[in-house]
């Protein structure tokens, strides 16, 4: 079984940072970073990275007269 998954999704999934600066700690987090990093800890987790596609963002245009 294949799992198509979006870009955006690996994006959110992959932004986080985190630094110390003079005692105080500044991080910066994709707010779907949690939800989207669980979903690729759980592939990882059952040894499905292989079955994970990666698929470009898809968007549809609605034509404006």
């Amino acid at each position: 079984m294949k799992i198509v998954i979006e870009t955006s999704t690996l994006v959110s999934g992959s932004i986080f940072w985190e630094y110390e600066l003079k005692g105080k700690t500044f991080s910066l987090k994709h707010r779907f970073f949690k939800k989207c990093n669980d979903v690729f800890m759980c592939f990882k987790g059952k040894g499905m990275e292989d079955n994970v596609i990666i698929t470009k963002t898809v968007e549809t245009k609605r034509k404006t007269r």
